[in-house]
């Protein structure tokens, strides 16, 4: 579903609780102007869960500075990303959730926006914004939600979902994968949304993601091959011929990537074990020719500085 109906029909008194979860770990330095952009909003009835997982820095203290009863401090003793994410779904009681990551912020009137769509309107599942992308002080990208007619199959070809541009139902949410180290978030909307109706609204930037350092080679490989591992886990979802087409060509030129540049993941080595296409390729780049020849392509087609050795 796109969105080519007028905002107008939908735009309603909204009252809905929102729940707004904001993993954090040693968040000291951009945790508040984090905050801040939460107790802004227009829609004002928001609970601000804040999951701190072992920081060791004065996280605990800049988020307690904000005297507003919508915020409440929970520390985890474990580290992770989903961990925190998975804990915050289930101490959650708005019927709406809100991601944000703890070095980033909403617009202020991205939640009552949202609300506007989905209050009343049991048609959509989920409303995506535009998002920014904002480096030393300039913004450097923007990113439009992916509106076409097969976004619904789109899903399982790449993440097209910036994790705080999405407002979601929380009857739709389901759990973050615990195991993975990237693509947590790409697994969870794919679980969550897949064959759901989505509004876009395209013309509103309401997200905005900041930008401190670039990926490392090492985090880049890491990244590509949870890539991967998430197209790979669904590859047997129904799609289009063009789409079937296009996701088998990923599959293998991102395993490719995978068994040329990563260090083995158990997680992924346990899944592929018993796929024939996936040992016959794994077998002919045991070939040192065959091995060169794929690593020259990629150096001509990956980012010059994804893989620098």
């Amino acid at each position: 579903m796109d969105s080519k109906i007028e905002w107008g029909e939908f735009k309603m008194e909204t009252t809905s609780k929102v729940s707004i979860i904001i993993p954090v770990n040693n968040g000291e330095k951009t945790i508040s102007k984090t905050l801040d952009s939460c107790l802004k909003q227009t829609h004002t009835n928001l609970e601000i869960i804040v999951i701190d997982n072992l920081s060791t820095d004065k996280t605990k203290e800049k988020v307690l500075e904000f005297n507003d009863s919508r915020i409440s401090y929970n520390y985890l003793l474990e580290k992770g990303r989903s961990l925190a994410r998975n804990k915050g779904i289930e101490l959650a009681s708005g019927e709406y959730i809100q991601f944000l990551d703890a070095d980033d912020t909403l617009d202020f009137e991205k939640i009552k926006k949202a609300l506007e769509i989905l209050e009343g309107n049991e048609l959509y599942s989920a409303v995506q914004c535009q998002t920014d992308y904002i480096k030393n002080n300039k913004i450097i990208k923007f990113q439009s939600p992916y509106k076409n007619k097969d976004y619904k199959e789109h899903l399982f070809l790449g993440n097209t979902f910036p994790i705080h541009s999405v407002l979601i139902r929380k009857r739709e949410c389901a759990f973050f994968p615990e195991n993975f180290d990237y693509c947590e978030d790409w697994y969870f909307w794919i679980k969550s949304l897949a064959g759901k109706n989505i509004y876009f609204d395209g013309d509103y930037i309401g997200a905005h993601v900041f930008i401190h350092d670039n990926n490392t080679m090492s985090n880049y490989s890491i990244m590509k091959a949870y890539y991967f591992f998430v197209i790979y886990l669904f590859r047997n979802y129904d799609l289009s011929i063009k789409n079937r087409f296009k996701r088998a060509c990923l599959i293998y030129s991102l395993f490719l990537e995978y068994d040329l540049y990563s260090n083995k993941i158990d997680e992924i080595e346990f899944e592929i074990m018993n796929d024939k296409k996936i040992i016959f390729i794994r077998t002919c780049l045991k070939s040192n020719g065959i091995r060169t020849i794929c690593k020259t392509y990629f150096k001509k087609e990956i980012k010059k500085n994804a893989y620098s050795k």
